[in-house]
């Protein structure tokens, strides 16, 4: 079915999710609290509970059995909410196996609380405390309580948004060979705070279990990602490297990212990797280009938007990954001639399940190849173009062609020029 869509929000680029924001709430009873279909999830964030509401939740949930999760993010809750929190985790018959306290306000003081209780029992396997502005004295309080533990069981911590720098991320490296998840996204660790996370993992001599290792907007160069990169070729169950939103043009000229690839080679389950907005052109990824091969086999998803990389690198792109299922270039200097290169692509029924080409200077010659090929295509289910000057385009090509594909579920032409150009499709 087709739709005319005008709304103007980016929702190829990004996926907005989660809970909807409840009303205020003050619960009386278990049964009031809002619980998933299983009946072991809390899931009340974005439901302005402040400390008094998580005072509520506490009493009500220290002699629950059931509950083993609780999702409060965005709730205000300060350090005094924390503390309740606390003695929650230490109290409580059955221990939590995850705590979400994302975008609040806990403060060092509020993770101070919550370490201390931490380090006295810790069942918890997944700990979120993104956007909390713990700081680096938070950071170390959390890192000495589990490290201080035995038998610890968190592998999941996500402490993204939270003003954490290298003297942070010393702190978090002695328990990041534990860690099969970590988020250290948007926090200035730099350089060094880089080489000190590179460093615990190269030294451990444990079996390393990271799988998923998001380090975007850190304020690293290629050589602290390149750090990362060598310290990551020793975790064999790697699947997950997310660099983007940092400057690797600073150092290492064309050379740079090919010095972040090629360590990354060595992990046999590689299967996801966000470059996005990493300064890169198309010089990087022609230099690249035996790294990208040799990443073709296992790599399934791959962001490089926001880099001017151009035409001649979608084709070094696609000659050397083979089983991508999403590949993202949004504002990528892409022209016709890219748009031919993929439209030849999609042709041969390669893997690919998304393709985003948004932002970029297809036009309409671009478009026309792109949409014919869409008619032999039998593996694209989503395809986004979202301003780009498409021009007026032959609406009756254009919906003939859709016509014959049998496997698309959502094309986006938001902001193009022409009645085709309005169109967004979504079953």
């Amino acid at each position: 079915m087709l739709e005319a869509d005008g709304n103007g929000e980016d929702t190829d680029d990004s996926v907005v999710g989660g809970p909807a924001v409840l009303p205020r709430v003050r619960w009386s009873s278990l049964s009031g609290i809002p619980l998933d279909e299983c009946g072991d999830t809390v899931r009340a964030s974005g439901s302005a509970l402040g400390d008094s509401g998580i005072d509520m939740l506490v009493e009500l949930l220290a002699s629950n059995t059931t509950v083993r999760h609780v999702l409060a993010g965005n709730n205000g809750i300060t350090s005094a909410g924390a503390s309740l929190m606390g003695k929650l985790i230490v109290t409580r018959l059955v221990g939590l196996e995850s705590l979400i306290l994302t975008g609040n306000r806990l403060g060092s003081s509020g993770c101070q609380h919550l370490a201390t209780a931490l380090r006295e029992r810790c069942d918890l396997t997944e700990l979120g405390l993104g956007g909390n502005c713990i700081g680096d004295t938070g950071a170390a309080a959390l890192a000495t309580a589990l490290a201080g533990t035995t038998g610890r069981t968190l592998t999941h911590l996500d402490v993204s948004h939270n003003s954490i720098t290298s003297k942070g991320a010393r702190s978090l490296a002695a328990i990041l060979p534990d860690l099969t998840y970590l988020n250290a996204s948007f926090n200035p660790l730099g350089d060094a705070g880089a080489h000190s996370l590179a460093t615990a993992l190269q030294q451990s001599e444990a079996d390393l279990r990271i799988v998923s290792l998001l380090v975007s907007a850190a304020a690293l160069s290629a050589e602290g990602a390149s750090s990362l990169s060598h310290a990551a070729a020793s975790c064999a169950l790697l699947q997950e490297v997310n660099l983007s939103n940092n400057n690797f043009a600073d150092e290492g000229g064309d050379d740079c990212l090919r010095k972040v690839l090629r360590p990354l080679r060595k992990c046999p389950n590689l299967q996801s990797l966000n470059l996005r907005s990493t300064h890169l052109n198309a010089r990087s990824i022609t230099a690249a280009e035996d790294a990208f091969r040799d990443l073709g086999g296992s790599l399934l998803h791959l962001d490089l938007g926001y880099n001017a990389i151009g035409d001649g690198a979608v084709h070094t792109l696609l000659e050397t990954l083979k089983k991508l299922v999403s590949l993202s270039l949004p504002k990528a200097a892409i022209t016709d001639q890219g748009g031919q290169g993929m439209a030849d692509w999609l042709g041969r029924n390669p893997p690919l399940s998304l393709l985003n080409l948004s932002y970029n200077r297809i036009g309409p010659n671009g478009l026309l190849q792109l949409v014919t090929a869409l008619e032999s295509n039998a593996t694209l289910q989503q395809l986004h173009l979202r301003f780009n000057p498409c021009g007026p385009g032959n609406d009756d090509h254009f919906l003939k062609s859709l016509s014959r594909n049998s496997t698309l579920t959502r094309l986006d032409l938001s902001y193009s020029v022409g009645r085709a150009g309005r169109w967004r499709m979504r079953w």
